[in-house]
């Protein structure tokens, strides 16, 4: 999974690629349907994205994400009165 997320990053880097070359050209249909299909890329990107982490691992990367955003702060709060 973690390739096909990786060729699907390559292709909406293209597609906004193309986007960005028939915006000088001031082609708007073609402007349009690149951005879309950049848009589209990169939600299915972030959909597999889960997918390509164990889930311990994945448990763990939320784990360190709660600790550094709620307990951390706490622990200051407290230790500061």
């Amino acid at each position: 999974i973690g390739g096909i997320n990786t060729v699907v990053l390559l292709v909406s880097s293209l597609m906004m690629a193309l986007a960005v070359h028939y915006a000088k050209l001031g082609r708007r249909k073609h402007i349009i349907v690149f951005l879309s299909l950049t848009a589209a890329l990169g939600a299915t990107s972030a959909l597999l994205l889960p997918l390509t982490f164990r889930p311990i691992v994945w448990m763990g990367v939320i784990a360190i994400s709660l600790v550094s955003s709620y307990v951390m702060p706490l622990r200051r709060w407290l230790f500061e009165l």
